[in-house]
């Protein structure tokens, strides 16, 4: 039977389960984070981001207990969420609006086998709206050939419970040998910050079939359920005052109450892939949708400076004001096409086609929570409430080309060039910022041609070399003017180069490399009150230099350690380009030996600047993650495995000020989040 590559597949390293594999074929560097790491170095609330946070170059900064609130901010080498791609088993996905991604949505880490943070831009047949600042791709759990069922409970600080289940039903011989999985998990948490909760139910299921020797039917469906309480920052006066750990309050008078503040969420990613392989020739195809609902209630300013007061409370009156909105979603459909074949001993080709539509929905509405939410308008001026309302929706398409020249043993030379074109289309009876009705469409377009260069130097070394154009259509908002045809908004284009090598012998495995990305037209953004501002923040240059190296000392104890210094600056100024470090570092002690697992790795962030023009100065931060377990084999009958772990985040309990949340709406005083206090999960397993 021809060898195919299943999406989940598990990975194995000479290194234990340090969360480095060099891969000799390589372009860029890449870090691929194990499964063996995500289910017993971490703790089993963390969501994609706070995997990922492991590699060189990547920040995050959580805002609750592990898993339960989103990301605040998510970067690799300074490029913000929304300038770097995640797929899912490879298939890009993002919001409509700006191409962001909600962290503790769609995936949990029971769903995952492997994070591989790509910190390039890629071939021309890395698909995605924003290729030039990576890609963080996660690979859907792989499917085993013997039937089983797994149980979990975990029970940790702040009222947090974590619910796991799996089934497993093996290869089937009745039915073509095929597989499935069916997983469900459920967490519940009141979070570190006072009144905000997070409860979240999700389902995964997974199916493959062999049609014939040489093709393979894959089908996998996830839905999650979520309610949160979220919260904003905190100035320095309300950290003096209350510190780090408030968030909403238990008080009706007052917009930041937790019964006014809630956002209910529901998602949905499903896809139905087609593989096929013979000699000289393969050939792949994922038809795909994925869906979105967000309807958010919040008071109007959690920071306490807006005044009690509505219209339709009357003159003088202390009804508390908010905004709801009633319904913001959107479903995705698309497809993603490659081929490639061999061409003689002189190379390979590859084509493909990524094409998908997104259509979008939203409206929202002043509220006046003291009358029950009623909207905030008199009956002399209906409609009045109505912030916006709007149907938006993209249209991507994405082919390529590239060609696997090998000129001589062991070197790969492969060109490519792709084509992108977004059409943005927007209609507006009231659009937001304006007020106004608006119907526009614009189509973005673009030829990004990349190339590379692998040389395999011998059966430990390998170096790289490679450059390419990257591309990001503008956001939604710059649809929110009057007149989007007058903007001299451009897209954001880059020209990224960089180069290094890997090493892999025995029990050492090491990478190298530096880069250097010419940016022109970044946009960047800062958050006041309830709304996010984007901005032109003009050319910049981005550069530095990362190391990831690992070690297997024996006795299944390895030693892990990673590095970068960066640069983000901007051409005209020479200041950073805000929430860029200057540098980032990981070290860890990793012992996984028979029955006993042990596991200590402590992430360093350098300091930044959380906006531009060197204001709001961010001092460095470091914290701890921290897991002890043991398994017991066969300890009853009928039960093949019992584990106990012990996790613990934020070992240290530092609590340092880590990011700028953004500013107030009234007095523009900067709020900020803080480290969230040390957490731990007591987790039991059990394998039947």
């Amino acid at each position: 039977m021809p060898a195919f590559t299943v999406e989940g597949q598990s990975w194995s390293s000479p290194t234990g389960f340090a969360p480095i594999k060099v891969q000799p074929e390589a372009v860029e560097p890449q870090s691929t984070i194990g499964h063996d790491f995500i289910a017993n170095a971490l703790p089993q609330t963390d969501d994609f981001t706070q995997i990922a946070n492991f590699a060189p170059s990547v920040m995050v900064v959580p805002t609750g207990v592990p898993g339960a609130q989103e990301s605040f901010t998510s970067a690799i080498r300074g490029f913000q969420d929304g300038q770097y791609n995640v797929t899912f088993d490879g298939i890009p996905f993002g919001d409509t609006n700006d191409f962001t991604h909600h962290s503790n949505n769609y995936f949990t880490s029971q769903m995952l086998e492997t994070v591989v943070v790509d910190r390039g831009p890629g071939t021309a047949a890395t698909q995605g709206h924003a290729t030039f600042g990576g890609t963080i791709a996660l690979v859907s759990r792989s499917l085993s050939d013997v039937g089983g069922a797994t149980f979990s409970q975990a029970f940790g600080n702040f009222n947090t419970s974590a619910t796991t289940a799996s089934f497993s039903t093996g290869r089937l011989a009745t039915f073509g040998n095929a597989r499935a999985m069916f997983g469900w998990d459920h967490m519940e948490t009141d979070g570190y910050q006072s009144y905000a909760g997070t409860r979240r139910t999700d389902y995964f299921f997974k199916f493959d079939r062999h049609l014939g020797a040489a093709n393979l039917i894959t089908f996998v469906l996830t839905k999650s359920e979520l309610l949160m309480h979220p919260t904003a920052g905190l100035t320095l006066a309300q950290l003096q005052q209350y510190g780090p750990s408030h968030g909403l309050n238990n008080d009706p008078t007052s917009q930041a109450y937790v019964g006014y503040n809630y956002v209910p969420k529901a998602t949905d990613f499903e896809y139905v892939g087609f593989q096929h392989r013979t000699e000289g020739f393969h050939f792949t195809d994922k038809v795909y949708s994925y869906h979105y609902d967000n309807l958010t209630r919040t008071g109007m300013d959690l920071s306490g400076e807006t005044p009690n007061g509505t219209t339709i409370g009357g003159p003088g009156n202390q009804d508390v004001p908010g905004q709801i909105q009633p319904y913001n979603g959107y479903r995705a459909w698309g497809n993603i096409l490659r081929v490639g074949g061999d061409v003689g001993q002189i190379g390979g080709w590859k084509a493909g086609l990524w094409s998908e539509y997104q259509k979008n929905t939203r409206y929202g509405h002043n509220v006046d929570w003291t009358l029950g939410g009623a909207y905030d308008e008199l009956p002399s001026t209906p409609g009045a409430s109505l912030n916006y309302f709007m149907k938006n929706s993209i249209t991507t398409w994405q082919p390529y080309a590239e060609f696997d020249w090998k000129p001589l043993p062991g070197m790969t030379i492969e060109p490519g060039v792709k084509f992108i074109s977004l059409r943005r289309q927007i209609a507006a009876p009231v659009n937001q910022k304006t007020g106004l009705p608006l119907y526009y469409s614009k189509v973005y377009s673009t030829t990004d041609p990349s190339i590379s260069v692998n040389e395999r130097i011998n059966r430990s070394w390998s170096a790289y070399a490679q450059i390419a154009k990257g591309y990001l259509a503008p956001n939604l908002n710059f649809f929110y003017t009057a007149d989007p045809s007058a903007s001299t908004v451009s897209p954001q284009e880059t020209t990224n180069y960089q180069t290094g090598v890997g090493y892999e012998h025995g029990p050492v495995t090491f990478s190298f490399d530096g880069y250097y990305i010419d940016f022109n037209n970044e946009v960047g953004k800062r958050k006041i009150g309830n709304n996010t501002i984007f901005f032109n923040q003009g050319g910049t240059t981005y550069k530095g230099v990362e190391v990831e190296g690992a070690v297997s000392v024996g006795k299944g104890l390895s030693l892990y350690a990673n590095g970068s210094i960066n640069s983000a600056t901007d051409k005209q100024s020479g200041d950073p380009v805000p929430e860029s470090p200057k540098d980032t570092a990981a070290v860890g002690l990793l012992y996984h030996f028979h029955a006993a697992l042990a596991t200590f790795v402590t992430k360093y962030v350098g300091s930044r600047y959380g906006d531009t023009g060197r204001t709001i100065p961010l001092a460095g931060y470091a914290t701890t993650t921290a897991s002890v377990g043991y398994s017991f084999e066969h300890p009853l009958p009928h039960i093949a495995e019992l584990k106990v772990r012990l996790s613990v985040d934020n070992l240290f309990n530092s609590t340092k000020i880590d990011d700028l949340a953004g500013y107030t709406p009234v007095s523009n005083t900067a709020m900020y989040w803080t480290i969230p206090n040390r957490s731990y999960l007591l987790t039991v397993s059990v394998a039947l």
